[in-house]
């Protein structure tokens, strides 16, 4: 299955798609969840089935066990409008745009909780994040690419800057 997130169909709302994808000549919505939403990011949990979804000062987990009916299992609280996400075993992290680097505790998807915060003093544009062992590696626009230290959730460090040639605001990385 394809998922994604998205507005405009019902108007105030949006929606979480399942798409069945089997028949690649003919792909079809199998299954939907409306919620009030304005979605920045998403992610899948590689290990589970659960969509993160974020929008405006909030993460929404939403369990897709059931492709035909996902259903939304709980939000978190966010400080930022979080437009980037992503999950490595039981926690979220997400690019929380002008507030930083928020660490979610999913383990119990019913229950996410803050447990990690990193605040960047001067209020850079956090666009993107990707997580290499105990580092997340975040998108900060015209501040280039930052590398922090999360092996400790209480005290996230920033390691190391890259100033990139123009502004970065997503990224992916191979492991």
């Amino acid at each position: 299955y394809l998922y994604y997130v998205g507005g405009l169909r019902h108007y105030g709302y949006d929606w979480v798609v399942a798409v069945d994808i089997s028949d690649s000549t003919m792909p079809r919505v199998a299954g939907e969840c409306a919620y009030s939403g304005g979605n920045y990011a998403i992610t899948l949990d590689p290990s589970r089935p659960y969509l993160y979804a974020t929008r405006y000062m909030m993460l929404e987990v939403f369990d897709i066990s059931n492709p035909l009916a996902p259903v939304e299992v709980a939000q978190c609280s966010l400080r930022g409008s979080a437009p980037g996400i992503t999950v490595r075993g039981h926690l979220a992290y997400v690019a929380d745009y002008t507030e930083g680097l928020t660490v979610v505790d999913v383990a119990n998807p019913g229950e996410p909780h803050v447990v990690g915060w990193y605040k960047d003093p001067d209020h850079n544009e956090m666009f993107d994040v990707a997580v290499i062992r105990n580092a997340a590696v975040l998108c900060n626009g015209d501040m280039g690419v930052w590398l922090l230290d999360v092996s400790d959730l209480v005290d996230i460090r920033l390691e190391d800057k890259y100033d990139t040639p123009s502004s970065a605001e997503r990224i992916c990385v191979f492991q």
